[in-house]
């Protein structure tokens, strides 16, 4: 991997893993709902400015698909996210969503629409063997 492509991830993964300690001080202040509304707001008009950077227009024609993708791949975490903030660390929230990308390789897998080869798979084993370690299971 070059450089470039390293920094980039270090700091994408960052931006993105501050977002849990947040979420612990504003899912109580404003309620998972409307903090929910809010990080999707945030993100409509930041693909908006993309989108009209890179000159590409809204795929109006496809509204329900999009519709139904939002509201299940992006509505319905986060607001799920915002309400388990008010009962957990934010310290295991950080540590759900690694998880995530961890099952999500293994199901497609499972459902025949990847496949898993060595890399991946050792990917996976350190994957979760870093998560063991930093919730503290004991030894791998």
């Amino acid at each position: 991997m070059k450089l470039k492509y390293f920094v980039q991830l270090i700091l994408l993964s960052c931006v993105f893993g501050a977002s849990f300690p947040m979420l612990r001080v504003a899912s109580p202040l404003l309620g998972p709902a409307v903090l929910t509304c809010l990080r999707l707001l945030l993100a409509t008009i930041t693909l908006a400015l993309i989108m009209r950077v890179v000159g590409q227009r809204w795929p109006w024609q496809h509204w329900r698909e999009l519709s139904l993708l939002s509201l299940f791949a992006l509505a319905l975490p986060f607001f799920l996210f915002s309400w388990a903030a008010l009962r957990l660390p934010a310290g295991y929230s950080a540590l759900f969503n690694p998880m995530a990308v961890l099952f999500g390789a293994l199901s497609s897998a499972w459902l025949k629409e990847d496949r898993l080869t060595p890399p991946k798979l050792f990917g996976c084993a350190l994957g979760f063997a870093g998560v063991a370690l930093v919730v503290q299971l004991g030894p791998i």
